[in-house]
């Protein structure tokens, strides 16, 4: 249960740091190419030089390494799991002369899985300082802006941004239910941290069925808010705040496309 209340990925934390003042399409920019950049290359070194880039940004966002590490660590299960498949399954020189549960670990399957693990741990780290540092007002807006020209293909920016804002903000509110029904659960006397493995897992598949309906609940309410305000129905909505470029962004682009360019052309 802890591991869901450490969730922050899709929550916003309000804050004057030198990412929060940012702009909303640069930190999207960024965040697009530091993805790029990362799954671009495969060499420890170059990884490294990137976990370094998170730090940075954590520090210039006023949060703590511990504090966005307790909001991934529900994801390191699948961060394993992929790690061990590359372990498992990529072909190359045997680790061991002889299979282990009939299938061959080999040195570039294990190079392989220390890189996926480093990389999807350091995007999920870095998607979690953007969605802290950036309001889902602010994020909206800004996807909004960059799609702009995609409308001369008949592509609608407002309503592609709407999308996956939403999609974003599914995630605060899948964890506030899921922890309403663990505490329910639990005033019912049903313990989800002792006990057989078995019977945790179990008890843990018992309030699938109730999140699943307050989840259909709350999409319905979201749904008749949205309509309540015209969402959909006006040919133009307005902003409360315009976005502009300071001198920040243009030294935070240019020193990233500068590091970006650098991982591209040496690694």
């Amino acid at each position: 249960m802890k591991l869901i209340q450490d969730i922050t990925l899709g929550q916003y934390m309000p804050g004057n740091s030198f990412v929060h003042r940012l702009d909303p399409r640069t930190k999207i920019f960024l965040l697009i190419l530091y993805i790029v950049t990362i799954f671009r290359t495969d060499k420890l070194f170059a990884l490294f030089m990137l976990c370094l880039l998170v730090f940075l940004t954590l520090k210039l966002s006023r949060f703590t390494f511990s504090f966005v590490l307790r909001g991934v660590k529900i994801f390191f299960w699948l961060f394993t799991f992929t790690a061990i498949f590359h372990l498992f399954f990529t072909a190359g020189d045997s680790i061991y002369p002889f299979p282990v549960l009939g299938v061959n670990m080999t040195y570039q399957g294990l190079n392989s899985g220390i890189v996926v693990f480093v990389q999807l741990f350091m995007v999920i780290m870095i998607a979690n300082s953007f969605t802290l540092t950036t309001s889902p007002a602010e994020f909206r807006q800004g996807v909004e802006r960059m799609l702009t020209p995609l409308k001369k293909i008949g592509v609608n920016p407002e309503e592609v941004a709407l999308m996956i804002s939403l999609v974003i903000r599914f995630i605060p509110i899948l964890k506030g239910e899921a922890i309403k029904i663990l505490n329910a659960q639990k005033v019912r006397g049903v313990d989800f941290s002792q006990g057989p493995i078995g019977r945790r897992a179990k008890n843990m598949i018992s309030i699938i069925g109730p999140l699943f309906v307050n989840l259909l609940i709350r999409t319905d309410n979201i749904v008749y808010a949205m309509l309540s305000r015209g969402v959909g129905q006006c040919s133009k909505r307005g902003n409360l705040k315009l976005l502009s470029f300071n001198g920040g962004d243009v030294a935070s682009i240019i020193v990233m496309s500068l590091f970006s360019s650098f991982i591209f052309l040496k690694y």
